[in-house]
């Protein structure tokens, strides 16, 4: 059921059943009071949210649940165990919590790079290693679009011995994909990379 946990001294089972029960908790609290409307359903209840009625039954199972599948999220990329394929994985209702903290610093091989596989990983924030080079995701922070915007993005960064690539082109995601391979492999991908085209700049639907 598990990859990878036959080999390791520890065991991530425990703790998927915590996060397994802590979501079953959370999804009979919200059965009970989703024809309330001072629990509207899309706020799920962030850690981030100051709430005076933060102990309520609601909010403290969906707060539980959450930080369940965050820590198991960490424990499991941490110990090398890849518990995806599980049913106990598949059916949290958090689970996107749980892929983020997974996925996040997360070392991949890759033998065969590609726009999309370089795309795919900085997007979930792996560590992509190619040719002796590490291919991340930088730290949130400012810079200027296209037209001269500034946004939050991560920077796409490429790294290896005595050389570094740093592409920032926030909106721009999938082409900086395209430019990051041209610019580690020395020349454009040829064929059909399957990413399509970024969404059209806001500043676009102006003209």
């Amino acid at each position: 059921m598990l990859n990878n946990q036959a080999n390791t001294k520890v065991s991530a089972l425990p703790l998927m059943i915590q996060a397994a029960l802590a979501d079953a908790h959370f999804r009979v609290m919200k059965r009970v009071f989703s024809d309330k409307p001072e629990y509207p359903m899309e706020k799920w209840g962030s850690l981030k949210e100051h709430r005076f009625d933060r102990n309520h039954p609601y909010f403290k199972a969906c707060d539980e649940a959450r930080t369940l599948a965050e820590k198991l999220g960490t424990f499991c990329r941490k110990n090398s165990i890849d518990p995806r394929n599980s049913g106990l994985i598949q059916g949290l209702h958090f689970k996107s919590y749980f892929e983020e903290k997974f996925e996040a610093g997360r070392e991949v091989k890759c033998e065969v790079l590609s726009p999309a596989v370089i795309h795919e990983a900085v997007e979930k924030r792996n560590v992509l290693h190619w040719a002796g080079w590490r291919i991340f995701a930088g730290r949130l922070d400012e810079a200027d679009d296209a037209y001269g915007l500034v946004q939050y993005c991560r920077p796409l960064i490429a790294r290896r011995e005595g050389e570094d690539v740093i592409l920032w082109m926030p909106g721009e995601s999938k082409a900086r994909a395209r430019e990051a391979y041209r610019m580690l492999t020395g020349s454009p991908f040829q064929g059909i990379d399957e990413l399509g085209e970024d969404a059209p700049h806001p500043a676009e639907y102006a003209w």
